[in-house]
């Protein structure tokens, strides 16, 4: 629990010092690494690479074809940002970085969600509901 309290803690300092990015995109990559790391049979450091792919591993899971849209409402339009909020994390002490990591790592990366045409359409006219935490 204590961690928990922590991170929302340190998640409301961050998006009040910057509201680029929603409180649940702080949470999403605290879930993502927990996520990966429930799927490795040994303990060990992510790359930006592995990072993205079990972001867009779970966000699928939990989010299903809306995983993308609801990202983006929360301000996750891609590895870039994804990279921002890891290094942010890691700046409060969250999260912890190896040596050769570098944000440069992120930006790189072209992989991110498929565009899906028909899904494309429908959300034209959709607005995602606000969610109070």
């Amino acid at each position: 629990m204590g961690e928990i309290k922590s991170l929302e803690t340190v998640v409301r300092v961050l998006t009040d010092l910057d509201s680029s990015y929603a409180p649940e995109a702080y949470f999403l990559i605290r879930d993502t690494v927990t996520f990966a790391q429930s799927r490795q049979e040994v303990h060990r450091h992510l790359t930006a690479g592995e990072l993205v792919d079990y972001l867009i591993e779970f966000a699928s899971g939990e989010y299903g074809p809306l995983a993308r849209p609801v990202l983006a409402e929360w301000g996750l339009l891609g590895p870039d940002d994804v990279g921002k909020i890891v290094y942010k994390l890691i700046g409060a002490g969250i999260l912890s970085a190896s040596p050769e990591d570098r944000p440069e790592d992120f930006q790189v990366l072209k992989k991110w969600f498929p565009e899906d045409a028909m899904m494309t359409e429908y959300l034209r006219n959709f607005t995602l509901p606000k969610i109070d935490l």
